[in-house]
């Protein structure tokens, strides 16, 4: 059986998952990250502790506050079924061994060329201490696949939003980002789902959500998504956003391809995906 999270609340305190926030800003102010899954909450707290560290309240630093948007009712719906709900969270082959898996090497546009900075830059180990640094242990498997002890994905996400709390990242929940523009002056201008139509709308995610997602995924750029409730939409001014929406992989957890759309309406050019499984 599928580890189930605590039930929100609604109230939407610090690291609590929770719906129908007051959002916006007049002047651009915050970072926002748009999704909920472990990208995006790991993201999310590991700039708010460089944040952290760097001093300083919101009047002097204008990332601050850190905010996750997440569609889903719930933050990190696709890692609590990952690895058959065991969350398979790293491999233990070095770098380069992991690229190889990926195809292309070192040629323009490989998605091992892509990835390279990424995975040299948090690698399995450090992955694996970060976590460990928060009260987890790990397995690692005859093939390599590094599993939490316990065997309970739920583990993973309880440490990325226990760390979320204490760095008092907000999370908001059941309210989906619709269409960002960059401002002429800097920051950008994020049109977010009203809370009762962001909850419908996750709950049919593989529906005309998906579609349009699926649409700019092949190769439809510029398009952006407008379902029929857009004019009630509130509007938050953001100085920084962090895209982390996934792709389009499993529609009924949120990655229904809502990411394509957002990036292409800011003008960056889109690779048509294709089916991987690495």
């Amino acid at each position: 059986m599928m580890p189930e999270l605590p039930e929100n609340s609604g109230e939407g305190g610090s690291g609590r998952p929770g719906s129908g926030q007051a959002v916006g800003c007049e002047q651009p102010c915050g970072t926002l990250v748009i999704g909920g899954g472990p990208a995006g909450l790991f993201a999310a707290v590991r700039l708010a502790r460089l944040l952290r560290k760097a001093g300083g309240g919101r009047e002097n630093n204008p990332s601050l506050p850190v905010r996750v948007l997440e569609r889903m009712p719930r933050p990190g719906r696709k890692l609590l079924v990952s690895g058959s709900g065991r969350c398979n969270i790293a491999h233990d082959a070095p770098v380069d061994e992991l690229l190889g898996r990926y195809g292309g090497g070192g040629k323009p546009g490989s998605a091992a060329r892509f990835l390279r900075r990424a995975l040299s830059a948090l690698d399995s180990p450090t992955l694996l201490a970060w976590f460990a640094d928060r009260g987890l242990t790990f397995t690692t498997e005859a093939n390599g696949k590094v599993f939490p002890s316990s065997g309970r994905a739920s583990d993973v996400l309880a440490a990325l939003l226990r760390e979320a709390e204490t760095l008092a990242v907000e999370i908001v929940t059941g309210r989906r980002a619709l269409a960002v523009t960059a401002l002429p002056g800097g920051g950008f201008r994020v049109e977010v789902e009203p809370s009762a139509a962001g909850a419908a709308g996750a709950a049919g995610a593989a529906g005309a959500a998906g579609a349009a997602g699926a649409a700019v995924a092949a190769g439809v750029a510029g398009e952006v998504l407008r379902p029929a409730s857009r004019n009630d939409s509130d509007m938050m001014t953001i100085n920084t956003i962090i895209l982390a929406t996934g792709g389009i992989t499993w529609p009924v957890t949120g990655s229904s391809g809502d990411g394509y759309a957002l990036a292409a309406a800011l003008g960056h050019p889109l690779v048509r995906p294709k089916p991987a499984l690495a």
